[in-house]
């Protein structure tokens, strides 16, 4: 709590508007006092230093003593007979259970600090103009720094690693799932996750971790106080991961949770089957069935990921309030101390992918109560490594969008909000689809779905306007402009892999450029080659009232 009021006065300065806003709207709505990082610093502070663990134990007795009474809620959706009676008996039970003391925890300290002699830079590149830094240690590690005064007292960092599901085992489907769920929670092999959690109280560090398309990716926001001791803990889970059993034990119970949910929600189906079918039904993509999953392994995972962050490449990125020197050391005392890393691979064969040949047509069914059906239809588009026919595709669905707004909003007076999104991948060539759906009325699907390739069909037709250009382009240039003052635009579409793909340097440099120079004439070419109307697959997903319960 101490580190928590501490970083907010640190960053006050630099809170951005919207947060503010909802910040102060919140403190209307909820009739409270909107107060400053630095006035509850002063309030909470004096507080908190007279705290002691003998009063902390002696209030929570006295609030949860049993002379004031009890009162007992259990939600969910299971059948209890007798409840009130039964719940009260499970609880009256539950008391008579002779609990011990837990042993005493001795002090540790974080185990990960010596990783071998510091690493010494081999290249450095400035990027004047783009205010950012490039290297690359003698072993392989990249590094990319872009200090900014964006977020005062915050460091945004990415490091990606290896070939992410690139080099996912074909014959064991659900293996980067159990890895996005079950590789943190695992801890380190000389700390548990509750570990980590004591010995990290009060610090700025943070952890994620994803198997992404093409890199294992590790994110994190800190401080320069807590810059090390990130990357120290970021290197630990790379060098010495500990796949502990109970990691597995949390991802069943996701499971559980997930699997049981899906056969009841519009999205399930489309996770489960519609996101193999379009990608020719490569297991990297959607959701394996429940026992596929359950059957993954620990030990499956150990020896897909070790391989990988023994000597896959590395590229790491800092954005935010730092100072560079200091940076590059601690970098170096890290993951510039490790083995030599290999290049990457092409990995030609594993990025293709062979979509369906023909339009696909399918409908499914969910038992719910609730009275609400999904159309979405979907357009074959290309990847999104040619970044100016990626632009004009975003602005082109960005009209089809308003477009779709205009015909089911106004025309058709309806309550639905369509929806419209470009999924272009940059990971395999050529895929991507253009993406149009709506949460309709299950008497409504066909007319949704008739009206929205309607919508497609004229676009495709007739092309694009000038005023349906500029009505799209300025938000996007507005958007633009602001980007280019947040960490997380430099971060993530510019310098997270800016050595493995420089092309992105140059993409920031024109993208403001380029997306005013689009025209409609240019819009409408890609509409009539896109928007084909035999080309659209569709999928409806409408519900099915659950049976009667038998009495």
């Amino acid at each position: 709590m101490t580190n928590n009021l501490e970083q907010a006065v640190r960053t006050a300065p630099t809170r951005r508007s919207n947060g503010l806003a909802d910040f102060l709207t919140g403190s209307l709505i909820d009739d409270a006092v909107p107060t400053h990082p630095i006035a509850d610093q002063r309030l909470y502070q004096p507080a908190l230093a007279t705290l002691t663990p003998e009063a902390c134990t002696a209030d929570l007795r006295a609030t949860w003593a049993e002379a004031a009474g009890r009162k007992l809620f259990v939600s969910g959706n299971v059948q209890i007979p007798r409840a009130p009676q039964n719940i009260a008996a499970a609880y009256t039970a539950s008391t008579r259970t002779v609990v011990a003391a837990p042993p005493k925890i001795a002090a540790a300290a974080f185990a990960y600090t010596d990783f071998g002699k510091p690493g010494k830079v081999d290249e450095r590149t400035e990027v004047t103009d783009l205010g950012a830094t490039l290297l690359a240690f003698k072993n392989g590690v990249r590094l990319n720094l872009k200090p900014t005064d964006f977020e005062a007292g915050r460091i945004r960092l990415n490091i990606r690693l290896g070939g992410g599901t690139l080099t996912a085992p074909a014959d064991q489907p659900g293996l980067p799932l159990l890895a996005n769920v079950a590789f943190t929670t695992g801890g380190l092999g000389r700390h548990s996750v509750d570990d980590l959690q004591r010995l990290l109280a009060g610090r700025t560090v943070g952890l994620s971790f994803g198997a992404q398309s093409d890199a294992f990716s590790f994110g994190a926001t800190t401080n320069r106080a807590d810059l090390l001791l990130q990357l120290q803990l970021f290197c630990a889970y790379v060098t010495d991961p500990g796949f502990r059993p109970e990691s597995l034990r949390q991802v069943h119970k996701a499971a559980e949770q997930l699997y049981q949910r899906l056969p009841h929600t519009p999205e399930g189906p489309l996770q489960l089957e519609v996101a193999g079918l379009l990608a020719g039904g490569d297991p990297r993509f959607g959701l394996p069935a429940r026992e596929v999953l359950l059957a993954r392994s620990l030990d499956e995972l150990k020896a897909w990921l070790a391989p990988q962050f023994a000597r896959g490449p590395v590229e790491i990125t800092l954005v935010g309030d730092f100072e560079p020197d200091a940076a590059i050391e601690a970098v170096a005392r890290t993951f510039g101390a490790l083995p030599k890393r290999d290049k990457k691979p092409a990995y030609t064969e594993a990025r293709r992918l062979t979509p369906p040949a023909e339009p696909l047509a399918k409908a499914y069914t969910i038992t719910s109560e609730i009275p609400k059906a999904l159309v979405r239809l979907y357009w074959p588009a290309t990847d999104a490594r040619d970044v100016k026919l990626s632009r004009r595709l975003r602005l082109l669905n960005d009209v089809f969008a308003d477009r779709l707004r205009v015909e089911i909003r106004e025309k058709m007076a309806g309550t639905y909000s369509p929806n419209a999104a470009p999924d272009l991948s940059d990971t395999y060539p050529g895929y991507g689809w253009l993406i149009a759906d709506a949460t309709v009325a299950p008497a409504d699907t066909r007319l949704i779905a008739d009206a929205i390739k309607k919508v497609a069909a004229d676009l495709h037709a007739g092309g694009v306007t000038e005023e349906e250009l500029e009505r799209a382009r300025q938000p996007v240039l507005t958007a633009l402009r602001e980007s280019a003052r947040t960490n997380g635009y430099w971060l993530g579409s510019v310098l997270a892999a800016a050595q493995e793909f420089p092309e992105r340097l140059d993409w920031s440099r024109t993208r403001y450029s380029d997306n005013e120079s689009i025209t409609a004439a240019e819009l409408s070419a890609l509409a009539q080659q896109y928007y084909v109307p035999a080309k659209v697959s569709e999928f409806i997903v409408t519900p099915i009232a659950p049976a009667a319960p038998k009495l």
